[in-house]
């Protein structure tokens, strides 16, 4: 049963051309922390029109397919 003290939590993160560098740790860190929460964590990604779409950012689709609440 969750616990019921603990309450959702968004993660928003806004982008614009990320570099793959960067963000690749980012993302990791955030997959731990979404993997830690017990199904009360989503993820939501930005794309304020980057070029490439982020979604094309292997890192990106990676984290993506990992993690189903992003």
């Amino acid at each position: 049963m969750p616990d019921k003290s603990l309450r959702p939590v968004s993660i928003v993160i806004p982008t614009y051309n990320p570099q793959e560098r960067i963000f690749a740790p980012v993302l990791t860190a955030v997959s731990a922390v979404m993997s830690q929460g017990g199904g009360g964590i989503e993820c939501v990604i930005v794309d304020n029109n980057s070029n490439p779409a982020v979604e094309d950012v292997p890192c990106v689709r990676s984290f993506l397919s990992a993690n189903p609440c992003a």
